[in-house]
């Protein structure tokens, strides 16, 4: 579901005038277009453990290994097909999966690949809000999903397009920035609860050229405050770009470099984690 969300990330339509620099931004997909996403990412991450023998004697039995160095890539394809748009301004879309890969290695071991989604095609409608409804799911086998998995699968999409938009409902300048947040969950072992990070993203307008308007990218990572602070702390940062095209209304690129260190006390234990991750996310609109 992550994966399908940096899909539909939606761009944007423009209101600008070329003596003010000022762009009013709201994310829209249109009628009559084929988005392709191509998305490679490339991870390395560490986990230590320190203090009692007994413990890290017991995750050892389990399977564990400390240091654990993973190192992980990944690439994803996707394409989006919209219709002719109605009356009633909705119009519909087909996202099909074509590509969907991963390989992680851990401490010089390949340990699992991420074959194909078996979801591959799923048909809707953007309404008049440019909403997106799931009207069916396709598997591989070209059977549609069972009357609970459907409802489940549409049920989480359609919350999580509430979380889509990066964008105020304001114009904004060359050289001004706005801020948008969002959360992760990781699961570290021994825990049975995930830490929860919250990311604040800082998107700067730095320059309108050749109807390209280009965005600086700021990240800070910290604790949740459902988190247990006394025995968390959490530190992250990244930088990135993300470019615009006013012609086409839509993010065409984006990059991102991030960091982030966790620690935590479970059972007597002291963890540390370590993240590096880079993200490349290109869109092709025909």
């Amino acid at each position: 579901m992550k994966t399908l969300v940096l899909f539909l990330l939606a761009g944007a339509t423009v209101n600008a005038t070329a003596q003010q620099q000022e762009i009013l931004f709201k994310q829209e997909i249109k009628p009559d277009k084929q988005y392709t996403w191509i998305v490679k990412s490339v991870s390395n991450s560490s986990l230590d453990v320190s203090g009692s023998e007994e413990e890290i004697q017991k995750m050892k039995t389990e399977g564990q290994t400390f240091p654990s160095i993973r190192e992980s890539s990944s690439e994803d394809i996707r394409v989006l097909k919209t219709g002719s748009i109605k009356v009633d301004k909705s119009f519909p879309a087909t996202l099909t999966y074509i590509k969907s890969t991963e390989i992680n290695v851990e401490n010089g071991k390949r340990t699992a690949s991420r074959n194909p989604d078996p979801i591959i095609s799923i048909s809707g409608i953007y309404d008049s809000k440019n909403k997106f409804k799931v009207v069916s799911v396709i598997d591989s086998s070209n059977q549609a999903l069972s009357k609970k998995q459907f409802y489940a699968y549409k049920t989480n999409y359609e919350k999580l397009q509430k979380k889509l938009s990066i964008f105020p409902n304001k114009p904004i300048k060359i050289g001004e920035s706005f801020d948008h947040k969002g959360k992760a969950r990781l699961l570290f072992p021994g825990c049975s609860n995930p830490v929860i990070m919250t990311i604040s993203s800082n998107y700067k307008l730095k320059k309108i050229e050749n109807n390209i308007a280009a965005f600086d990218i700021v990240k800070t990572v910290g604790l949740d405050v459902s988190s247990q602070k006394g025995n968390m702390n959490v530190i992250g940062n990244g930088i990135g770009i993300a470019e615009f095209d006013i012609n086409l209304s839509y993010i065409v690129k984006e990059e991102l470099n991030n960091e982030t260190v966790i620690k935590l006390i479970i059972n007597g234990l002291q963890m540390t984690a370590v993240y590096k991750t880079k993200t490349n996310q290109d869109v092709k609109i025909e």
